[in-house]
């Protein structure tokens, strides 16, 4: 078990991502298609929020609430993406440690980081990567 690795070595490079220009149905499809839980939002590759499943639940109870109906037209015209991103999101550098982005998980409850590198966003690091890799898989 080494605290010590850099999160590069841990981290998914090959990063989905959004823009915030994209609409409100475009970000719910990349969750349903590519089986994640956490979407870096980038503008010409640099890191300028993110959002996660919780927020388009979220979006989802405030619409069953207070919209008419649910359907994806409604949805992209009340839901600007750049309202619902956590912008300038908490980040981690890829040569920082396992025990580095340990620290940050446990301060601020998270379960991803976006790994950034000279303000340009390079991979993901999830809770579960690091636990998989303590575990020794």
């Amino acid at each position: 078990m080494n605290f010590d690795t850099p999160i590069s070595q841990l981290m998914t490079s090959e990063v989905v991502y959004a823009e915030p220009d994209n609409k409100f149905t475009q970000i719910r499809d990349l969750f349903l298609n590519n089986n994640m839980h956490h979407l870096p939002i980038v503008k010409e590759g640099n890191l300028e929020g993110i959002i996660s499943v919780n927020d388009i639940m979220r979006c989802y109870a405030v619409d069953a609430a207070g919209l008419s109906n649910i359907e994806d037209e409604n949805l992209d015209q009340n839901f600007n993406i750049e309202a619902i991103m956590t912008k300038s999101p908490v980040h981690i550098a890829p040569q920082a440690g396992v025990k580095h982005a340990i620290r940050i998980f446990n301060e601020h409850n998270f379960q991803a980081l976006p790994v950034v590198d000279l303000g340009k966003l390079v991979g993901i690091i999830t809770l579960k990567d690091i636990v998989s890799h303590l575990a020794g898989e």
